[in-house]
């Protein structure tokens, strides 16, 4: 009954579209406070990396994800950066994964008033999303901070990204390796990867692009 619906993502208003009209459903996107999530590009020591994980455990998206990355993904790049933390903020961690958590010698962190000091300090945020919809905060915020992000194809969908130019896909746990490698390795590449993600950032993610588009979703209903 709705006169206009707003959707987050493409995939959403696909969905949606099937029960009412495309003309009614349109994409403004999440997006992220460039005042807040300043650009704070930073070089990396190899010898203690630090590996960012962000989600709400309330989400199957997150908790799949990071039963994902500590059960496969992190042993593998453990056994190459032995110096390596990874650190996991989330709410509502449900005990079989604060074990998972434990097990693996990572930091779950759920009580992190100032995510900003998270992103600055990580050399990298690892995002092996393998189910969803909608688009994902972290990776948005990682973007426009200036911290390289690896992520899967579901995790980069409706960003409007490509690999190895604003982030690096993976799907394998010797993928994410290898895209860690390169990203701390290569400063050449890892430079400009957050630059790009950065201004993509401000081109289609801002605060003011979408209050824009928002906007021109009311003044076609004015209009009516």
């Amino acid at each position: 009954q709705a006169t206009r619906i707003v959707t987050v993502s493409s995939e959403d208003k696909e969905i949606i579209s099937r029960s009412v009209s495309p003309d009614r459903v349109h994409v403004v996107p999440n997006g992220v406070d460039l005042v807040e999530f300043r650009f704070l590009p930073k070089k990396v020591k190899r010898d203690s990396l630090i590996f960012l994980f962000i989600g709400n455990f309330s989400w199957l998206q997150n908790r799949d994800a990071v039963k994902y990355l500590v059960g496969d993904i992190w042993p593998v790049i453990k056994r190459q950066y032995r110096g390596a933390q990874l650190r996991i903020v989330g709410r509502s961690a449900p005990n079989d994964i604060r074990e998972k958590i434990q097990k693996s010698n990572a930091l779950l962190l759920d009580g992190v008033e100032d995510i900003t000091g998270e992103y600055s300090s990580a050399d990298i945020l690892i995002a092996p999303i393998r189910i969803g919809s909608g688009s994902r905060y972290k990776i948005l915020e990682a973007m426009a901070s200036g911290l390289p992000v690896i992520t899967s194809k579901v995790g980069a969908s409706g960003l409007g990204v490509e690999n190895r130019k604003e982030v690096m896909l993976a799907e394998t746990a010797e993928q994410f390796l290898r895209a860690a490698s390169e990203l701390t390795s290569d400063q050449k590449l890892r430079d400009t990867v957050t630059k790009a993600a950065r201004k993509i950032i401000e081109k289609s993610f801002s605060w003011e692009i979408i209050a824009g588009e928002l906007e021109r979703v009311w003044e076609e209903i004015c209009k009516k």
